[in-house]
């Protein structure tokens, strides 16, 4: 079990590192309170990383992401689901942090909550 949480803790720490990188935030900012789009897109993207590729639930991301409700995590995971489709951008912005998450903790795997 504590194996199981330290790839747990690797994996959310490297997709974290990921998503800033990327979009250029702050964990402070991921996880804060505003509703700038700057900030709740990183958000979102990350919460819906988190559900893909680890065995967390929509009330335990909605914890690390600032208390947040399941159910928002919920609408953020299907927004991201609806929006990467649509926008090739986005498709290739997560493509490109799971492959990062991945080089650093290849061990871990990936748990997919699909």
């Amino acid at each position: 079990m504590i194996d199981q949480d330290v790839t747990v803790t690797n994996r959310v720490a490297a997709l974290a590192r990921g998503v800033q990188d990327a979009m250029n935030v702050t964990w402070d900012e991921m996880v804060g309170r505003s509703r700038r789009t700057r900030y709740s897109q990183p958000r979102k993207v990350f919460a819906y990383l988190l559900r893909q590729n680890t065995i967390l639930t929509f009330q335990d991301i909605g914890d690390l992401l600032g208390g947040r409700d399941h159910s928002t995590v919920l609408y953020w995971v299907k927004s991201v689901e609806r929006d990467k489709e649509e926008v090739a951008v986005l498709g290739k912005l997560i493509q490109d942090v799971e492959r990062r998450a991945q080089e650093c903790f290849p061990q871990s795997g990936s748990y997919g909550a699909a």
